[in-house]
């Protein structure tokens, strides 16, 4: 059996896709990673990965807004070159609209939408375009995946095929590394003095809400807020915002950290936060922030966003006038917020290896 996923560039979505060779047996899954002659020149190069059953490879195009039409000539070429290569394909996921004319034009193979995030929110792409692209992908594929309830149902609107919530989730292995370091004796001189707020992902100027960071931190001043991440600017007014509020004296931001390390800071939070600010956008992702705070034994706090909620009573919700009065709470007493073996069992029905079989239920009618 062999899937073919175009493109596997986001770390998660390729996550999904090792999760699924593992949970199937005899499954094989190609991924082809993009990669844009614009990227190449500025130096980025998307690191290529296989694991068992799962190989990617790499594919340079011109890009969408240089040539499209190019672009989608030299995919559908590697798509011919990999069914060649394996006898048959049996399904072809997609997870960018952009691939929505080459969909259009297979009408023998099974296939496959899933979209990891609200495209048509993205700072630098045309909404419009993504729209359009988006409905005529629906319409070409068999079923689709979203990775929210309301970009689920954004979906149903457009297509009357199958369309599936299906949310983030955390490595396995991420749950055992935060378990075990956890437990680590700590070692002579690097106890914390204050009690630590976390947050870990990007720092986006445009995404998270400032007003609210500048209450919790003003009126837990006793309390270290610690953000662990890159930021990201938009605009003058909200990157100069943004960089106001991490100068705070109180707020430590440690900059990028690799992926590998974050379990190690997820360990030291007494309280983990997500401070997105709440609109159209965000309440169309799946933070996957919080599946990774959902590890830890620490309370979780979240302004009210759509998956968030869906994640109650693990998560708790707070708006501006309730939140830093119910985080002072949680800094002294944690364990009103926390059900350790109700939280235990949850996360781990909340795997990509879980999701990978979800996927999975849906997909193996393709599969004959």
């Amino acid at each position: 059996m062999n899937l073919l996923a175009i493109d596997s560039n986001a770390p998660w979505q390729r996550q999904l896709l090792i999760s699924l060779t593992r949970v199937v047996d005899g499954l094989k899954v190609r991924g082809i990673r993009t990669e844009t002659v614009s990227s190449l020149r500025n130096g980025i190069h998307k690191e290529v990965v296989s694991s068992g059953n799962y190989t990617e490879s790499r594919l340079v195009i011109p890009g969408w807004k240089l040539s499209p039409k190019i672009s989608s000539w030299l995919i559908t070429k590697q798509i011919k070159k990999t069914s060649l290569e394996t006898g048959k394909l049996d399904a072809i996921m997609y997870s960018l609209p952009h691939y929505a004319s080459i969909a259009k034009s297979i009408k023998d193979t099974p296939q496959i939408y899933y979209s990891y995030d609200p495209y048509q929110h993205y700072r630098r792409w045309d909404s419009e375009w993504i729209l359009e692209k988006q409905q005529e992908m629906l319409l070409a594929c068999d079923c689709s995946f979203a990775v929210s309830e309301e970009l689920s149902n954004d979906f149903r609107i457009y297509s009357e095929k199958p369309v599936i919530y299906l949310p983030n989730a955390i490595q396995e292995s991420w749950i055992t590394d935060v378990e075990r370091i956890s437990a680590e004796p700590i070692a002579p001189g690097t106890a914390k003095t204050k009690p630590r707020v976390g947050c870990i992902g990007r720092i986006t100027s445009d995404t998270y809400d400032w007003d609210l960071l500048d209450s919790l931190t003003s009126k837990n001043p006793d309390a270290e807020f610690y953000f662990v991440g890159d930021k990201s600017y938009s605009t003058p007014e909200l990157d100069f915002r943004m960089e106001q509020t991490l100068a705070r004296p109180n707020i430590t931001w440690t900059g990028f950290t690799p992926h590998s390390e974050l379990p190690a800071h997820l360990s030291s939070f007494d309280v983990c936060l997500n401070p997105l600010a709440v609109s159209d956008h965000a309440n169309r992702r799946s933070q996957l922030r919080l599946y990774d705070y959902l590890a830890t034994s620490a309370p979780i706090l979240s302004t009210p966003l759509s998956e968030a909620k869906s994640l109650a009573p693990h998560v708790t919700i707070a708006d501006k006038q309730t939140a830093a009065t119910i985080l002072s709470q949680m800094l002294e007493h944690p364990s009103e917020f926390v059900s350790p073996e109700e939280r235990k069992l949850f996360i781990r029905k909340n795997t990509w290896e879980a999701r990978a079989s979800q996927l999975w239920a849906t997909m193996q009618k393709f599969f004959r």
